[in-house]
């Protein structure tokens, strides 16, 4: 399902998952998938109340970010992403990158 997602929207990746309410908690399963090759790329599970979703979806949107390569993070989309989110933008270091790793 995912390689005809990706064909359709002509991505490189897609994430994956489901949100799961129990209560007044949500589990939010994300899975970041090639969409040339169906490969499981990084997955992690959240979890937090109902009430903090938004913040809980911006963690989602963060860790994910943070396990792409630096071109992305370098993309003005990406820092506009979070801005939109409010979150800053990664400080840059001595060597002008952004700390969030190589």
């Amino acid at each position: 399902m995912s390689l005809s997602r990706s064909r359709k929207l002509k991505a490189d990746a897609l994430i994956e998952g489901p949100v799961i309410r129990v209560g007044d908690q949500v589990q939010i399963t994300a899975n970041l998938v090639n969409g040339s090759s169906g490969e499981n790329l990084w997955g992690n599970f959240f979890v937090g109340s109902v009430g903090d979703l938004p913040s809980l979806q911006g963690e989602v949107i963060l860790e994910i970010a943070k396990t792409v390569s630096k071109p992305l993070r370098d993309n003005p989309k990406y820092q506009d992403l979070l801005h939109r989110i409010g979150l800053p933008k990664p400080p840059m270091d001595a060597n002008g990158e952004n700390g969030e790793g190589k």
